[in-house]
């Protein structure tokens, strides 16, 4: 077996960065000589330059950060006779958007809603779906929610002003989403839920007037844009 000999050094590349196309690709060493370069010219090859990308500098974030500034502060320069109207908080609110102020007041339905409604026992499943249906329908829990605010601000007389102002807050929002979803074409019963609701929470109609409940069932579904004849106006009296 022969021993192993010492390898020779591997000679560097002669190749130019700068040469011509030509040498480069064959892998020669070239002179740069323009427009012809000696190994094109010796060798009768066609000679010619590529023209070398430039590398594309990008902005670091400091610079990026200070064109930004520039620019932010030349907008606020240009645009200082310009007075924009801040936003309405309560009209960026979506009417589906719950708090931990609802939870309490959505505890005082759960708990208390047979006995603060007066709901009689023949009503009491009715009463028992309200909660099941306004889970999915926000329009219907913002009308429950409502409610048992309205109920707390006679329990709770310290704090009686700010019930009243998310009772009235509430019905808005039940209100607006009760609208959108009256323009579909059918009448779900959760809708028919939310009529009872509002109604529920009506002020006392007048003792011994026969008319007055048909006529205020009429007038509402007639104020929300219900074409069709609620179911009970069909029955046989």
């Amino acid at each position: 077996m022969e021993p192993d000999r010492p390898r020779k050094p591997r000679q560097g590349h002669r190749k130019s960065r700068n040469g011509c196309a030509v040498c480069k690709k064959r892998h020669i060493k070239c002179d740069e000589r323009r427009p012809k370069c000696g190994n094109c010219e010796i060798s009768e090859r066609q000679c010619f330059y590529v023209s070398p990308k430039k590398a594309k500098v990008g902005a670091s974030p400091y610079e990026q950060e200070l064109t930004t500034s520039a620019w932010l502060q030349t907008a606020s320069t240009s645009s200082d006779e310009v007075v924009v109207a801040s936003p309405d908080l309560h009209s960026l609110e979506p009417d589906d958007l719950f708090t931990f102020e609802h939870l309490n007041l959505l505890y005082h339905v759960q708990e208390n809603i047979t006995e603060w409604m007066m709901v009689t026992e023949q009503l009491k499943p009715l009463a028992n779906v309200y909660v099941t249906a306004a889970l999915k329908t926000p329009y219907l829990m913002n009308q429950l929610l409502a409610l048992s605010a309205m109920n707390l601000r006679t329990i709770d007389k310290a704090n009686s002003d700010s019930y009243t102002q998310a009772a009235t807050h509430l019905r808005h929002r039940a209100l607006r989403g009760f609208n959108r979803a009256s323009h579909r074409r059918y009448i779900t019963s959760k809708r028919y839920l939310a009529v009872l609701l509002r109604l529920a929470a009506s002020p006392p109609l007048p003792d011994g007037d026969g008319q007055s409940r048909p006529r205020l069932f009429s007038n509402f579904a007639m104020h929300i844009g219900i074409l069709s004849p609620p179911p009970w106006s069909t029955s046989n009296e």
